[in-house]
Parts: C-alpha cells; sequence; structure tokens
C-alpha cells in the first residue's frame, strides 16, 4: 500500500469509494515516430492516414490504451482497424521500439519531451480535414493524485503533498 499516487486516465469504480482524487494536472497523448517513419519530416497527418501504418501499443487497459482508444472512437475511427504489429507492459518499452524505427505510437507528453528534443523521436499533429478549417484533434488526459481515505498520513507525505500543490500552482502561473 503506497501513501500517494499520480495516475492518469480513469479509476476503477471498485477503488473510487476508497480513494481520495483529486485532478492536478493534464498530460496529452503524443503521436510519435522514429527517423525512419515517412511522417518524421511532417508536422501534420490527416486524420485517415493513421490507419496507413503500423501501430506499437500498449496494453489493453493500460490508462494510454485506453484514452487513445476512446479519442479513436470518438474521432469515428475503430481501433481494431489500426495495423498494431506489437503490444508492450510500459511505455518506456513502447518509445524505445519506436525510436528503432517501428511504426508510430501514442505516448504521453512528459515520457517523450527529451527524445523530441533531441530528434530522436518526432511528434505529428493530427488534423481532421473534414472540419472547416482544418481541426487540430488532441488527447489529453486527466492526471489523478490519490491517497487512501482512511490511511495514516504521515508528516513526510503530508510535506510532500504541499511541495507538490506549490509545484502545481507555479507552473500554473507560468502557463
Amino acid at each position: 500500500m503506497y501513501d500517494l499516487g499520480f495516475v492518469t486516465g480513469d479509476i476503477k469504480p471498485t477503488l473510487q469509494n476508497s480513494l481520495e482524487k483529486e485532478v492536478v494536472g493534464s498530460d496529452r497523448l503524443q503521436i510519435v515516430v522514429g527517423k525512419s517513419h515517412p511522417w518524421f519530416q511532417r508536422t501534420e497527418i490527416y486524420l485517415e492516414e493513421l490507419l496507413t501504418t503500423s501501430w506499437v501499443m500498449r496494453e489493453s487497459g493500460s490508462g494510454a490504451q485506453r484514452m487513445f482508444e476512446g479519442a479513436l472512437q470518438s474521432w469515428g475511427i475503430e481501433p481494431s482497424n489500426l495495423d498494431v504489429v506489437l503490444y508492450l507492459n510500459t511505455s518506456e518499452m513502447v518509445k524505445v521500439v519506436v525510436e528503432r524505427g517501428v511504426g508510430a505510437a501514442a505516448i504521453p507528453e512528459s515520457m517523450v519531451t527529451k527524445e523530441v528534443l533531441l530528434g530522436t523521436l518526432h511528434a505529428v499533429q493530427i488534423i481532421d480535414p473534414q472540419k472547416s478549417p482544418s481541426k487540430k484533434l488532441e488527447i489529453v488526459q486527466p492526471v489523478w493524485k490519490l491517497k487512501h481515505r482512511q490511511r495514516f498520513q504521515t508528516q513526510v507525505m503530508m510535506a510532500f503533498e504541499k511541495l507538490v500543490k506549490q509545484q502545481i500552482a507555479q507552473v500554473s502561473q507560468i502557463a
């Protein structure tokens, strides 16, 4: 049992009664590709192009995977129509495989910032040409702070939680 947790995506209904949850931020899923991918030199791709490449995905049930599939469905794309060549257990593994040239992936922006800056991964924006003017599509998921309602709150945990709140406030002022 942990004192405090930070997660993205949905919280299982069976856990919601025993956990306090608070949105403390958000994270965007980025569509990323490696240097050898045809999209690497592009800044935008059309929505229907999502069906024209191979995909590396997180395992079914992960927060990132559920967010990506939900976004696809809201855009009128059935996730089962994607050419998924590999399912992996962590976003870190997905990132490494895509860097090595295997397909595209939807990975939290916070996990690929360094690689995008270094140029080993490239993020592309999805646009919907059916919207006028062409609308950029985004996948944004909440970041939840979780803690057990009945667990004893240690001084260390309360100090850490206060520090997190201060950092969030500072980031909010900058943005």
